[in-house]
């Protein structure tokens, strides 16, 4: 992961605290990027087979790949009664940063920023204005907020939540893809297994049907 980066800023970091994540390039000049972090725990997920701990790599809060073998590993989340308050030895806190770029990256705008509820994960555009992010938060290590987090801007400046999944049911969600302006896809996964999320009205209302899988990572 990189830290975000502009001349705009004097080539400071854009957020020390909200590393860039997933880009949307909507034409060669137009350009969003989410980013975020989450809190850390001070034990390492526990792992399976023979994976160690030094060769998995944190590609969000809950999902590890080996850098190695390519597989997969997925850690399980507890829905907690509290939210809003790491456990105890979890070091920093969630965030969550969108910024935008219309001169192919010479200067960013910081558009959108959150913390104490989600990081973002993957975004998706159908215009150079309209698009949507997906961001995720977990009660048992801290979210104010918990659960899937879908925003979107229909101006290209102003982002506006428009759903939220699994609030109370771990919801988490890796991806999420537009194929218009009014149709666009999520790929979710919470304690009874994974759901297609699905809009065609530009997601004033969603489909959240349940799939015979345990886990979902994307959406294409």
């Amino acid at each position: 992961m990189a830290a975000l980066h502009s001349k705009a800023t004097g080539g400071r970091r854009a957020s020390p605290q909200a590393l860039a994540r997933y880009g949307a390039f909507p034409s060669n000049t137009t350009w969003y990027i989410t980013g975020g972090q989450w809190p850390q725990s001070p034990n390492p997920p526990p792992s399976s087979g023979s994976d160690s701990d030094d060769e998995l790599f944190a590609l969000t809060s809950r999902v590890r790949v080996n850098k190695k073998t390519g597989k997969y590993v997925t850690k399980e989340r507890k829905v907690a009664d509290g939210v809003g308050t790491p456990p105890p030895g979890y070091t920093g806190n969630y965030t969550a940063l969108i910024a935008k770029t219309t001169d192919g990256g010479v200067t960013w705008e910081k558009q959108y920023y959150d913390t104490g509820r989600f990081y973002f994960n993957q975004v998706s555009c159908a215009s150079e204005t309209v698009c949507m992010a997906v961001g995720e938060g977990f009660a048992d290590d801290g979210s104010e907020a918990p659960g899937v987090h879908i925003l979107k801007t229909e101006d290209g400046k102003t982002w506006n939540e428009i759903y939220v999944y699994g609030a109370a049911t771990g919801g988490s969600a890796l991806a999420v893809q537009m194929l218009s302006a009014t149709e666009a896809w999520g790929a979710a996964t919470g304690q009874n297994g994974a759901a297609m999320l699905h809009t065609t009205d530009g997601g004033e209302t969603w489909e959240a049907p349940q799939q015979d899988l345990k886990y979902v990572g994307d959406v294409v």
